[in-house]
């Protein structure tokens, strides 16, 4: 399938918005370059004043709404901002200034002044790099999912957000990550999503996980008494935000749709009650989460075609925009192919209209026929897509046809296929201009229909293809001396990308890396015996290397490789003392709820937003002493499969 580079974040220049509103905010963890005017986090510069880094959230709510929250930080708090209806759009993380008063819940605004756009990312990243999201179960006394049957909903079962991802990106999105918990916390004395976020981070650091280390985080907790089942952050493809919540719900719709939301994705709606009678035209009202398809909306298939176009997932000849009369191949959208699976159509108001060809594959089963839905632009986050009424199940089947309510447009379907249906499109007086590609190019033609039929046979499959990897220094049967200095290094190589690099001690986790160098220091190792395994994922797959054996002994200098750079390290105790073997715990993990020593920590690398891993109480654990990969401190935790 061709590619394309994802739309980066829209720049804007400083500007001032007159309107009365009320927004909410909450403050992220990244930081941009703000005036030097300004406090980092926020403030108010006067009763009237407040100031910060704008966020917007998206709750999803019980009864079929949406509501849209806008908020600043200031001082360390979330501060709701009251808008208007009409607000215009400002996009997520802009720097800005509000002028207003205090109401009874929030800051109502009068003026709002954006002061800078939003940051560009530091490093101009692969926006389809994979994703690493961390899973954190919480509850305040009975837990309503184990981790088990989160991995399953997340990364192992036939409809697990990974495979959903995989298939619907025609293999572009990989989401890889782990599940913690579940972890008890106190009660937050009700719906308090920020609370249960800081509760549910400072229960994975005590577990001796870094936060910091993923993407995104997705909090999971029993009903709390929320309005809404699902929230999160809008944020961009290739500049996702952090946080969803979870509020007693994880099933397909919930917990892809949250997901996607981090990535800017708005809901897919329906059009009913319009003006003219029909499908679409003027004054139409329409449902929040009308599609029943697309989750998105409240279906598990997949995503509509104005999603994929935002997301990138269909690019160049994938997307074919007609303002003339002709006949297109439409090929179907579950598979990957080099033909058309959107093609756009000027509608009476401006926006477009994209055809798609739906067939029972993959994730979406019994669908078929063509499905339309209505959609403008974007600028800061994802198109609002309609999904306009058409035929048995919103369906244009052979022999239907649909005309735009002012004449702009005529479709027809001519032919169904399993391969591909047979679009007739026609223009008053013939229309103009020739069909073209999504960023120019003209679509091939196929026994002069226009559009090629290339697919794949099916949808995408994951990678078959693990990765490999190998520990190559040390050698195994390597023997140091106590308060030696060394580098544990691996290399891992992959068909197509190396995700993470994970170094086990004695079945503990260390640490991982994501990008190579594949290396750990270790500084000043106490006299014992250890055994170290790297284990390489690509996101699908995961490799496990050939244990290292490594003896630390008094007098090793005499017969085998030793450093002599540090002081002698503590002894280690004999009470549990790990010996290597893979026997424990029946697969090589030690499954006792006991962490890591203090000592292991990351070599030099940033530590997350508010959470300090190094910092919580010494571990009861003794067997493995006190020796440092660095200077945080690592837990343990049993190895849980990215996918």
């Amino acid at each position: 399938m061709l590619r394309a580079a994802v739309m980066g974040i829209h720049v804007m220049r400083s500007m001032v918005v007159r309107f009365s509103v009320a927004l909410s905010v909450a403050g992220a963890c990244a930081d941009a370059t703000w005036p030097d005017a300004l406090p980092r986090e926020g403030s108010f510069a006067a009763p009237d004043v407040v100031q910060g880094r704008l966020q917007i959230l998206v709750a999803d709510m019980h009864d079929g709404t949406a509501r849209r929250i806008h908020r600043v930080l200031v001082d360390g708090d979330p501060v709701e901002l009251t808008m208007p209806d009409d607000a215009p759009a400002v996009a997520p993380r802009s720097l800005v200034r509000a002028w207003g008063h205090h109401g009874d819940s929030a800051f109502v605004v009068d003026e709002l002044e954006i002061l800078a756009p939003p940051p560009e990312p530091l490093v101009d990243a692969d926006p389809l790099a994979p994703r690493k999201l961390a899973t954190i179960l919480v509850h305040w006394g009975t837990p309503d999912i184990s981790a088990d049957e989160a991995r399953d909903k997340m990364y192992d079962g036939a409809t697990s957000t990974q495979k959903y991802f995989s298939e619907i990106s025609y293999g572009k999105e990989t989401i890889t990550g782990d599940i913690f918990g579940p972890y008890q916390i106190g009660w937050t004395g009700g719906c308090d999503p920020d609370a249960i976020a800081q509760s549910a981070i400072n229960a994975m650091a005590d577990a001796g996980e870094n936060p910091s280390a993923y993407e995104q985080l997705m909090y999971v907790f029993p009903e709390a008494g929320c309005g809404w089942g699902g929230l999160a952050m809008l944020g961009a493809p290739d500049a996702p935000e952090r946080d969803s919540w979870y509020n007693g719900y994880f099933d397909c719709v919930v917990r892809n749709q949250e997901v996607a939301h981090n990535y800017g994705l708005l809901h897919t709606h329906f059009y009913y009650g319009c003006s003219n009678g029909g499908p679409f035209g003027s004054s139409c009202a329409f449902e929040e989460y009308g599609s029943p398809y697309d989750p998105m909306g409240y279906g598990c298939g997949h995503m509509a075609a104005p999603q994929k176009h935002y997301m990138g997932w269909l690019e160049g000849c994938n997307i074919v925009t007609a303002t003339s009369d002709g006949t297109f191949n439409l090929v179907p959208t579950e598979v990957p192919c080099n033909g058309t699976q959107a093609l756009r159509l000027p509608t009476f108001d401006g926006r477009h209209y994209y055809l798609e060809y739906r067939q029972p594959i993959g994730f979406d089963e019994e669908q078929s026929g063509v499905l339309v839905h209505v959609s403008g632009g974007w600028d800061y986050y994802g198109p609002d897509a309609y999904m306009i009424d058409l035929g048995e199940g919103g369906f244009l089947r052979s022999g239907e046809s649909y005309t735009d309510p002012n004449d702009e447009v005529t479709f027809t379907v001519l032919e169904e296929h399993e391969t591909h249906a047979v679009i007739d499109v026609t223009f008053p007086g013939g229309g103009s201009g020739a069909p073209t590609c999504l960023g120019g190019g003209a679509p091939e033609e196929q026994a002069g229909v226009i559009g090629t039929l290339e697919c794949l046979g099916g949808p995408f499959q994951p990678d078959p293809t693990p990765p490999t990897v190998a520990i190559v220094d040390p050698q195994d049967g390597a023997v140091f001396a106590p308060g030696s200095d060394f580098t544990i290094t691996a290399e891992a190589s992959d068909d197509v990308e190396v995700a993470q690099v994970a170094l086990y001690v004695d079945g503990e986790l260390g640490e991982t890396r994501t990008e190579p160098p594949w290396e750990w220091h270790v500084n000043e190792i106490p006299e014992g015996e250890y055994v170290f395994v790297a284990v390489a994922s690509d996101g699908f797959n995961e490799a496990e290397s050939a244990p290292v054996h490594v003896e630390v002994r008094t007098g090793a200098g005499d017969d085998g490789p030793a450093d002599d750079g540090g002081g002698p390290g503590d002894d280690a105790s004999d009470d549990g003392a790990a010996d290597g073997s893979a026997e424990e715990g029946g697969d090589g993990i030690d499954d006792t709820d006991d962490a890591l020593p203090p000592g292991f920590g990351l070599d030099g690398e940033a530590r997350g937003c508010a959470v300090h891993p190094g910092d919580r109480a010494p571990a009861r654990r003794t067997a493995l002493a006190l020796w440092a990969l660095a200077a945080v401190t690592l837990g343990r935790r049993r190895r849980s499969s990215p996918g």
